[in-house]
C-alpha cells in the first residue's frame, strides 16, 4: 500500500489494506514469526509542508516467546503518529523527509516491531527453571563478574 504526498490536501482516511501472504514473505522479525490479521486505518492530515499520519492498527500477531522460543498467538493494537515532509528544510528528527511516496506497508512493519514489549511470552508461560541453568535478569551476570575483564587473560602473555 503506498500514499502519494502530493495526492492529499486536507483531511482524509484510510483503511489499512495490506497483503499479509506477500507482508510475511518480505520481513523478517526475530520476535515475529506470523502475521496473522491486520486490520486498520490511516487518518492523513496535511498542514502546510507537514504530512501527519494516525495509524490505528489491530493485528494477531504468531510471537516467538522470549523464555521458551515457543510460538503463541497475541493480539496486538498500536497507536501512532508519524509526521512526513516533501521539503528538506522541514525535516527534522520527528519529520521525515519523503520524495512523493509513503510505503505503509513498510511502516506498518516497522510499527508493529518497535511497540512489541521487549519481554514476549503467552499468559499462561512462566520463568523457565531447571538445573544446572538459571535466568538471569539485565544486570545480573555484570554484578557478578564486576572484578573480572575480559583483558584479563592477556596478563600472562610475555612480550
Amino acid at each position: 500500500m503506498k500514499i502519494y504526498f502530493k495526492e492529499i490536501n486536507g483531511t482524509k482516511d484510510f483503511d489499512i489494506a495490506i497483503d499479509l501472504k506477500k507482508l510475511n514473505e518480505e520481513y523478517e522479525s526475530s520476535t515475529i514469526k506470523k502475521i496473522n490479521s491486520l486490520s486498520g486505518t490511516i487518518k492523513a492530515n496535511k498542514v502546510d509542508d507537514i504530512l501527519i499520519l494516525d495509524f490505528q492498527i489491530d493485528s494477531n500477531l504468531t510471537l516467538i516467546s522470549s523464555y521458551s522460543l515457543k510460538d503463541f498467538d497475541k493480539d496486538f493494537s498500536v497507536d501512532d503518529t508519524l509526521y512526513f515532509t516533501d521539503e528538506e528544510e522541514c525535516a527534522s528528527e520527528d519529520t521525515l523527509l519523503v520524495k512523493n511516496e509513503i510505503d505503509i506497508d513498510n511502516i506498518v512493519y516497522s510499527l508493529l516491531v518497535t511497540s512489541l514489549p521487549i519481554k514476549l511470552y503467552a499468559d499462561d508461560e512462566k520463568v523457565i527453571k531447571g538445573n544446572g541453568y538459571r535466568v538471569l535478569k539485565e544486570g545480573e551476570e555484570d554484578e557478578e563478574n564486576d572484578e573480572s575483564s575480559p583483558f584479563d587473560v592477556l596478563k600472562d602473555i610475555e612480550l
